[in-house]
């Protein structure tokens, strides 16, 4: 008996990364839970004084995450020219959006405008679910399913599981669980740290035999 999972996708950290990601992959037709540590209700009352620069190419993503249309116009901040220079040389750079007839470079938002308007498309997609706050407790594989622990003792199966936390937690349990993964599971690895030998395993598995 075939064994249906819980979600296609589940992605282990509901921020920028990760919630964009869940509403690229529902655009899809990918069904995907987010598990967010964080409580929602408090840190949505929070001022956040973290400020980032969108590119053009950035907010060609979010609109096509269909997010970029509940960003609110007077919190979008915009640059248009870019100086760029060598701190130990005579080398630089200038940019500007005249040269390139667009309006601008780029923007400014701050990232709980950001993190609120993907939010905001993520509760109008019917397939993604969000568990918050969730911490991820344990992993373990289940045939061809990955199996995710919480700690409060929910159990959540997929073919796929994404770390987009910044704490890493999805890299490490993987790395303690699973020294050697077996063969017919997909590495990829998106960057390397030198902080430690667990840092340099992989961020993310693929099962290849179903993906």
């Amino acid at each position: 008996m075939t064994i249906k999972p819980d979600a296609d996708v589940i992605i282990v950290g509901g921020g920028l990364a990760g919630a964009t990601l869940a509403l690229l992959l529902a655009g899809q037709g990918l069904r995907c839970v987010l598990l967010e540590e964080r409580n929602v209700e408090t840190t949505s009352r929070r001022t956040d004084p973290r400020a980032l620069a969108i590119t053009r190419a950035s907010e060609n993503i979010l609109r096509s995450a269909r997010a970029w249309e509940y960003l609110p116009q007077d919190r979008i901040g915009y640059f248009r020219q870019m100086h760029v220079w060598d701190e130990n040389g005579t080398g630089d750079i200038k940019f500007d959006s005249a040269e390139l007839c667009e309006s601008t470079l780029g923007y400014i938002i701050e990232q709980t405008v950001l993190e609120q308007a993907l939010r905001a498309a993520s509760n109008k997609q019917d397939l993604i679910k969000y568990y918050r706050p969730a911490t991820l407790s344990g992993l373990k594989l289940d045939g061809p399913l990955v199996r995710a622990q919480l700690e409060d003792g929910t159990e959540l199966t997929s073919h796929l599981i994404i770390g987009a936390d910044g704490a890493l937690m999805v890299r490490d349990h993987v790395c303690a669980r699973w020294p050697e993964l077996p063969v017919r599971y997909m590495i990829i690895t998106s960057r390397r740290s030198p902080v430690s030998p667990i840092r340099r395993r992989p961020m993310m598995q693929l099962p290849g035999n179903d993906f």
